[in-house]
């Protein structure tokens, strides 16, 4: 009660409670999200109605206009028409859709690249793909813990071997699987990477140094894993036989 006089109960606007107001215009209680409620309809109340609809009017031009826009830019790329073009690689024919397109898909490209000695294989793993062909020396391989590398550890472990993953050889490198013991150094080299003209390079240098310390090297390609892993592992025995 304000200044002693006694309002009547009144029903809340917001919440449709029933509460004692302490002046004869207050329509909302005292719970503050009612209050902030009618903070929100004092302002709209309070904006002017004309300035509403020049906004609403203002944003379906522009929704409308950036649709239209979007689809003449589809239109006029879809309606390009450069004429058949001939593949430099597979010699197909194919329609292109830019200019100076000479390649009709991109396993065309990347083999192209590899028969000029930009790249050596191509795999269609997704990661790898996103290795562009003129691209590739930019991108970033998985270093450790790839899949063949645990699906080769795994069959050992099930033939008794005990052996080090990803472990240092007296600071020359690191291999992928390593027997200390009978002085045997395994690596799982993946198909892209591994047969690029500056990691063959280095990977050679790796083998010739690790012989001349008396360390068996065993390299397995990523393919020869996933096709015949019995036999990567039997080759593993065969080599610890001979130690």
């Amino acid at each position: 009660m304000a200044c002693g006089y006694n309002y009547q109960t009144k029903i809340c606007l917001a919440c449709g409670n029933t509460f004692k107001p302490n002046s004869g215009v207050q329509k909302y209680c005292s719970n503050p999200e009612c209050e902030r409620d009618q903070n929100r309809r004092l302002a709209k109340a309070s904006y002017p109605r004309h300035r509403v609809r020049i906004i609403a009017y203002a944003k379906a031009r522009y929704n409308a206009n950036r649709n239209r826009i979007k689809e003449q830019a589809k239109q006029r790329y879809y309606e390009h028409d450069f004429g058949d073009q001939k593949c430099v690689q597979c010699n197909g024919i194919f329609r292109a859709l830019r200019k100076q397109q000479t390649f009709c898909s991109k396993p065309c490209q990347v083999k192209y690249w590899i028969a000029k000695g930009k790249a050596t294989r191509w795999t269609g793993d997704e990661r790898n793909r996103k290795a562009s062909a003129k691209g590739w020396e930019n991108a970033k391989p998985q270093f450790k813990n790839t899949s063949i590398e645990r699906a080769l550890g795994t069959q050992l472990k099930k033939a008794g071997i005990v052996f080090e993953q990803n472990a240092s050889i007296n600071s020359i490198c690191n291999a992928d699987i390593v027997i200390h013991d009978q002085k045997l150094a395994i690596f799982c080299d993946g198909d892209f990477w591994h047969r690029l003209p500056k990691t063959m390079i280095r990977d050679k240098k790796i083998n010739s140094k690790l012989k001349r310390k008396g360390w068996i090297v065993l390299r397995f390609w990523g393919f020869e894993i996933k096709s015949n892993l019995d036999e990567c592992t039997r080759q593993v025995m065969a080599a610890l036989e001979r130690r």
